[in-house]
């Protein structure tokens, strides 16, 4: 493996030619939520997108055999939840600074309950979106179980093994489990990718709060709505109201700011991200730094694109 890596080495010196390409991507904007309470059955939600490439009609479609007016029971609604960083302010918060120093320090949360039964959040785009964009989900546990599927302006379903798990971890590293403070890190949900959707499952009944995962559309493919359907499950019996709460949250935004070919996440695309983009091409893992192709994989294809933004830098 050694002597792989020193080869690797060698062939990116040996292949320096003067190219120039561009290594940013587009700047963020995410949807907003504004001024929206808990509303329960089918509805639609008020959204703003400033920046953004649509207008949104944003939907939630019920099973409303089991709603509950007031909110008690097996209700299924949506409300917006936005987490801040606050510096100095409660760990049990939007804490994870690697978090804040890729996507910014306020994510615009909309949460989906459906503590048993079926849900379906849908976002229709007026123009159809081409651009890559980020889709957050969030808070997958309990038992939670959510399917993003997309669709062009015709209502035909999209080939979602093109979209990729950009992201995954947890918003907040430190958080109240129940009776203190915990360092207990979110377990991150399966994540399953098929032609007609990608499915994200927990991993075990525990309520973990915050784990993340951000699940990116390709480019050059126009997008015309996305729906997101949630199976809840009422596992939760510690609340104040047993059996109500199962839910998600989720959020939409424009591509985040990445410096292709910074590897090392300096800030600086230079000859210090070589070794870096060497251990992720050789661990066959995934770092949107270390894929300036933007195929959605790290691999020898990349090699050619990291070497031109190198040069070009």
């Amino acid at each position: 493996m050694l002597i792989f890596k020193r080869l690797l080495s060698v062939l990116f010196v040996t292949s320096l030619i003067v190219l120039g390409q561009s290594s940013e991507l587009c700047g963020q904007s995410f949807v907003e939520y504004p001024n929206h309470p808990q509303t329960y059955g089918d509805h639609a939600v008020p959204t703003q997108w400033a920046g953004g490439p649509s207008a949104i009609t944003l939907t939630l479609e019920t099973d409303e055999s089991i709603l509950h007016a007031d909110g008690m029971g097996q209700s299924q609604r949506t409300a917006r939840n936005t987490q801040n960083f606050v510096d100095g302010g409660s760990p049990q918060n939007f804490d994870n600074l690697a978090v804040v120093d890729l996507y910014g320090s306020r994510l615009p949360l909309l949460q989906q309950m459906s503590s048993n039964g079926t849900s379906t959040l849908s976002y229709l785009f007026s123009t159809p979106i081409n651009e890559r964009i980020n889709f957050f989900v969030t808070d997958v546990d309990s038992g939670d179980d959510v399917t993003v599927r997309a669709f062009d302006s015709a209502g035909n379903p999209l080939d979602m093994q093109q979209w990729i798990l950009a992201d995954e971890g947890d918003l907040s590293l430190i958080k109240d489990t129940g009776s203190a403070m915990s360092s207990i890190v979110a377990p991150v949900p399966t994540t399953v990718f098929s032609s007609n959707g990608i499915r994200l499952t927990a991993v075990n009944n525990t309520n973990y709060n915050r784990s993340y995962s951000v699940l990116r559309a390709p480019a050059n493919v126009d997008i015309g709505r996305i729906d997101v359907e949630f199976i809840g499950l009422a596992t939760s019996s510690s609340r104040t109201q047993p059996l109500n709460g199962s839910h998600v949250y989720v959020a939409l935004a424009t591509e985040v700011l990445v410096l292709l070919g910074d590897v090392n996440l300096d800030g600086e695309v230079n000859f210090s991200d070589i070794p870096p983009f060497i251990d992720v091409l050789v661990a066959g893992e995934y770092q949107t730094e270390a894929d300036p192709d933007q195929n959605g994989e790290v691999n020898f294809s990349d090699i050619p694109a990291f070497i031109e933004i190198l040069v070009g830098a």
